[in-house]
């Protein structure tokens, strides 16, 4: 007897088979079938899902229609992730479905991964490269990370770890979030400030915002008026924080030096898109995220929340608080 788990992560390449193994052990029977990411088909989901007590969600949209049709069997729905912006939550609390994420488990590779882009922008690492591969040398002044501002908007997990990383670069680190903590504070040598003015004092500015009605399109043409002249931006959390025309135009006047992206308006990319011939812009396919290491302690996460929420609670990493429904959960047998 054990729960049947859906899991519905993209394929990249990673071999989940000692986790299936470890939560099979666990009473939670996984079959594992990969949705591509931004997946929208609701008909093609309820009929794949159909059966489950429960789901490791990808990147796939879950709609009202999809969970309504659902509910009953399904219990919970559980992120392989932190972004949630893709599940009706609306519709999940009337079903009665819990709605889960797992925080903290790709902060370090992703954070490792900004650092990356930041490297890369300020070092001008992609522009060198494509050059020296097509037969030109010529070498040209940089610039170092060592004593610039770097802010951040938004300072949870990743953007704390991110701050660890940055400690030896000697960098001045200013913050901006919704929820300041003093105590994160202190540790991490980090200055909380108001967003306009980190606007007007961060040589780099790190992204780590959740995507959402009042985050979206934060960063725009009002936005880049108020940055320094020739800022560094990176985002690697949502795609949709940028206005991605602004950010063209930024980059064309120089307002905006260099990007380091790793998360788009529309993905994948437009080859359309005037940000892929930009010399001083560094792309990532989304994929900050995608380690070997992360994808396991992501996915033992999100079985963790499974179990918690089908035992009757409390779930850590639950969602939705407005739950209309009460779980009635009895243990299913495979078949």
């Amino acid at each position: 007897m054990a729960y049947k788990v859906l899991v519905t992560t993209e394929d990249f390449k990673q071999d989940y088979t000692e986790c299936i193994k470890a939560a099979r052990e666990r009473g939670v029977e996984c079959v594992w079938k990969p949705l591509p990411k931004g997946y929208h088909d609701t008909e093609g989901l309820i009929a794949l899902a159909s059966g489950y007590d429960a789901v490791i969600a990808g990147g796939e949209y879950w709609s009202a229609r999809a969970i309504t049709a659902l509910a009953g069997k399904l219990k919970v729905i559980s992120r392989a992730g932190i972004g949630y912006d893709k599940i009706d939550l609306d519709a999940a609390d009337h079903a009665g479905v819990y709605v889960t994420n797992t925080p903290g488990s790709f902060s370090n590779a992703v954070a490792e991964g900004a650092l990356a882009l930041m490297l890369a922008a300020v070092k001008n690492v992609v522009q060198f490269d494509a050059e020296v591969r097509n037969g030109v040398w010529e070498p040209f002044l940089g610039n170092e990370i060592k004593g610039r501002t770097v802010g951040f908007l938004g300072f949870g997990s990743i953007a704390r770890r991110l701050a660890e990383l940055l400690m030896p670069f000697e960098v001045r680190m200013l913050a901006f979030d919704a929820r300041p903590d003093s105590g994160a504070a202190e540790t991490y040598g980090v200055k909380f400030m108001d967003m306009g003015e980190i606007f007007k004092e961060a040589d780099i500015l790190s992204l780590h915002m959740p995507l959402n009605r009042q985050t979206k399109g934060i960063i725009n043409d009002e936005s880049f008026a108020e940055m320094k002249e020739g800022v560094v931006l990176v985002n690697t959390a949502r795609g949709g924080l940028v206005d991605e025309a602004a950010l063209i135009r930024a980059l064309e006047s120089g307002r905006v030096g260099a990007a380091g992206l790793d998360v788009f308006e529309t993905e994948p990319v437009g080859q359309d898109n005037p940000l892929l011939r930009m010399r001083n812009v560094v792309i990532y396919p989304h994929a900050t995220s995608l380690t070997y290491e992360a994808c396991k302690v992501t996915f033992n996460m999100a079985v963790d929340n499974i179990l918690e929420a089908l035992s009757g609670g409390p779930v850590k990493h639950q969602l939705n608080r407005n739950l209309c429904g009460c779980l009635n959960v009895s243990r299913q047998a495979v078949g």
